[in-house]
């Protein structure tokens, strides 16, 4: 068995600060979680605008020894391929406490360091990312070329707490760090070819500081709060500050924003829209005041050959520069949201940001904006698949979308909760059940293209923390369970498909903490918090109602973190980093089995899912693994973000969709085989004659008995048995002559089968009793 697991896309809405996007030519940087996304724009296509698109972790593998020496082979754009980044520190070394404290961090980065800044170098090869942390803020720089390595080029430590800016220069050769109010330092760094970043100036900034502009290679400009102040390199290549005259009616203004105009001047903003110009040329250096905006403006951009400055704050303005202070707008755009960020690009014109989403939109503002890059809406608090199989996510705010083939998101419904969170939910068919932070469990009917509150209950008096539809004989209910330890039961009558009852109420062993419900073969299966699994058997043995009672109770060694069901066994993953299996005919437990990482150690496993024999986990730290669940081999291993919440494979097998606790979504694509026998007369036999029989003949199990092999898996096998007469052919071992009967049947009994297995699906979504909360 082989699995082969690679990252192609992620949602989050980390990138609504500006800081966390650049653009430099036709190269796009934003993030995502833990992760940076760099996409090449095409020059013309609108529906697919980038031609490819890159990803680089914080995260890279531990244990690998510093680099001793300059490795001889360089990538593409000349930077060395060696086997681990090269180590830099500003900083002298740390008291043993501080050094202990940051490895600590260091093994941690996914809670304990956030990304705050990144930035592209102008010539398109490199890449910069900055962090805040408990103690050091790290400077990660990365080769873009694409056969660079994995990790980092370099690792530089050299801003307490944390970086909260950097810029390239114009020439690339040099990158500008500001840290954090509480390190009050701007750092300059020569990065070039095989050479390791060297510090050219290291000097301190007051706290006001928010922004450093390159005017040139050579000459820099922060700005902050009544602070402006121009810093030059000297013939000995260190940095020296000089001093601004401010006009009087700009002393007090905090500058937010900087364009270079031409190669003397330059134009600056204050956030309260006052413009003011710099020339550079002076003696002594003096700011004087330009011209007034609205107080809206967060960002400028200057044409220099067409002598026009845009504007960005509630739209995008475009004004031209003459001897006039008071210039008229030529252009407005029709975006009445507040855009926070804006570049210009080499193929779309402008880029700019609005609420975690990137749009392109002609320099001249003709044209529709195109939107470019998505963003969740809200803050995600759940990804799960429904009860009718949808990939479904949900935002705290009430936001709820669907996931299209290809992993494209769709808002199907902005339910909003009057101040409430929205903690859990569940589809079926037009019904959506959501549940909320103070208890209350509402159902929606979906009429044309909205949903409509048709019954609410309060039903908690604690956090719900799951949600789920399920049937019995027909009968559509459903069961919310909270962290108070109550599990409420509901059912919609059958006389009335739009009502709701509630019929009963369970509570929890000591008022234990619900964890996640699960429905199966007429139980309810309810992880809880004091490591126990209750079960609870639901039946509909009275006309218009259901009878609930409490079954037994499974006993844990640890605190349950997810439940599953594989091959009639219900599996049950635990902060024990165990994987716990019992059947499901009385509970027995069956086998405890670990599952170890590349490095030997065992795995916490705090989300799975199995299919086709394979175990694919989301650990606690952060890993996506996935392991042959027979022999537990380990297949692929790849970082995710924070710790992975939900881990689903979707209908087609080959993407696999992960959330992480850090609100981030990510697309992975899976490209796998399914074990196949070798091909022996005895197997061949086998395989016509199983291929051969219609479905309908077939020993398969009942529709209202759930089977893993009823499915995907028995899907699997078919196409394994296919495979495996496909390669007998082309290697002869099959006698097509003595077979050809039994081959030419094939075609008219295949389009049969998939025939039925179009009608089993279709009546499987009606009764199917299996449900993952």
């Amino acid at each position: 068995m082989s699995f082969e697991l690679d990252i192609v896309g992620g949602l989050s809405t980390a990138s609504k600060s500006d800081r966390l996007v650049d653009v430099k030519g036709d190269l796009i940087a934003y993030t995502s979680g833990q992760r940076v996304i760099v996409c090449k724009l095409e020059s013309q296509n609108v529906r697919n605008p980038f031609k490819w698109k890159r990803f680089y972790y914080t995260k890279y593998k531990t244990g690998e020894k510093r680099a001793s020496s300059i490795p001889v082979s360089c990538d593409r754009f000349g930077f060395p391929l060696s086997p681990s980044p090269i180590i830099v520190q500003s900083q002298p070394s740390q008291s043993p406490r501080l050094n202990m404290l940051e490895q600590f961090v260091q093994s941690k980065p996914s809670k304990l360091t956030n990304i705050s800044c990144i930035a592209l170098s102008p010539n398109e090869q490199l890449l910069a990312i900055g962090e805040v942390g408990v103690t050091t803020g790290r400077i990660l720089v990365y080769s873009l070329a694409p056969d660079a390595a994995q990790h980092p080029l370099f690792v530089i430590k050299s801003h307490r707490f944390g970086v909260a800016m950097l810029e390239f220069s114009p020439d690339s050769q040099l990158l500008c760090s500001l840290g954090v109010r509480r390190d009050s330092s701007m750092k300059i760094w020569s990065i070039s070819g095989e050479q390791r970043p060297v510090l050219m100036a290291d000097v301190t900034v007051p706290t006001a500081v928010i922004r450093p502009i390159w005017f040139n290679s050579k000459t820099i400009i922060t700005l902050g709060k009544a602070h402006l102040k121009v810093w030059d390199m000297d013939s000995s290549c260190s940095f020296k500050g000089h001093n601004i005259l401010i006009q009087e009616s700009l002393s007090r203004s905090k500058f937010i924003d900087a364009a270079v105009l031409g190669i003397e001047g330059i134009i600056i903003l204050a956030s309260d829209g006052r413009l003011g110009y710099l020339d550079l040329d002076s003696q002594p250096l003096y700011l004087s005041f330009l011209t007034q905006l609205s107080s809206s403006v967060l960002r400028i951009l200057v044409d220099y050959e067409s002598m026009v400055l845009t504007t960005a704050g509630d739209g995008i303005q475009l004004i031209p520069l003459s001897d006039t202070p008071a210039s008229q707008s030529i252009a407005h755009s029709s975006i009445d949201k507040l855009i926070s960020g804006m570049w210009s690009c080499s193929h779309h014109g402008l880029i700019y940001l609005n609420d975690g989403c990137l749009y392109a939109v002609d320099s001249t503002l003709k044209g529709d904006s195109c939107q470019l890059v998505d963003s969740l809406k809200g803050t995600l608090t759940g990804l799960k698949r429904s009860f009718d199989h949808q990939i479904v996510a949900w935002s705290a705010e009430g936001d709820v979308t669907t996931f299209l083939q290809g992993g494209f998101p769709s808002l199907i419904a902005s339910l909003g909760n009057s101040g409430e969170e929205l903690t859990a939910l569940d589809m079926y068919k037009g019904n959506l059940v959501q549940a909320t932070n103070r208890g209350v469990v509402s159902f929606y009917r979906k009429y044309s293209n909205s949903y409509e509150k048709i019954a609410s209950f309060q039903s908690h008096q604690a956090i719900v923390k799951s949600v789920i539809f399920f049937q019995v004989k027909g009968l559509l209910a459903a069961a919310s369970g909270a962290q108070d330890g109550t599990i409420s039961v509901f059912i919609q009558p059958e006389s009335n498909g739009l009502l709701w009852e509630r019929v009963k109420i369970l509570s929890g062993k000591g008022k234990a903490s619900v964890i996640k419900l699960l429905f199966i073969n007429g139980c309810l299966l309810a992880a809880l918090s004091d490591k126990t699994i209750g079960v609870y058997r639901i039946s509909n043995q009275m006309v218009g109602g259901l009878i609930v009672s409490s079954e037994m109770s499974v006993q844990l060694t640890a605190l349950p973190l997810d439940i599953g069901i594989y091959e009639n066994q219900l599996l049950v993953s635990t902060d024990g980093r165990q994987l716990v299996s019992f059947s499901l005919r009385g509970f027995l437990l069956s086998e405890t089995r670990q599952f170890a990482d590349g490095n030997g150690l065992p795995i916490r496993i705090s989300c799975f899912s199995i299919k086709h024999g394979y175990l694919l986990i989301g650990s606690s730290t952060g890993e996506v693994l996935v392991f042959d669940y027979k022999n537990g081999t380990l297949l692929a291993e790849q970082y995710g973000d924070s710790r992975i919440t939900s881990i689903i494979l979707d209908d087609t097998c080959k993407r696999l969709i992960t959330a992480s606790e850090d609100r981030c979504i990510q697309f992975w694509k899976c490209r796998y085989d399914v074990a196949r026998a070798p091909m022996t007369p005895h197997t061949l036999h086998d395989v016509l004659t199983g291929l051969h029989t219609p479905l309908s003949l077939k020993s398969t199990p009942s529709r209202n008995t759930y089977s893993p092999q009823s499915s995907s898996d028995f899907i699997g096998s078919t196409v394994s048995q296919l495979e495996q007469l496909q390669h007998g052919i082309a290697t002869g071992k099959v006698n097509v002559q003595k077979n050809s009967k039994a081959i030419s049947n094939l075609d008219a009994e295949l389009k049969t089968t998939i025939n039925l297995l179009q009608d089993r699906r279709r009546r499987a979504f009606d009764d199917k009793e299996n449900i993952i909360g």
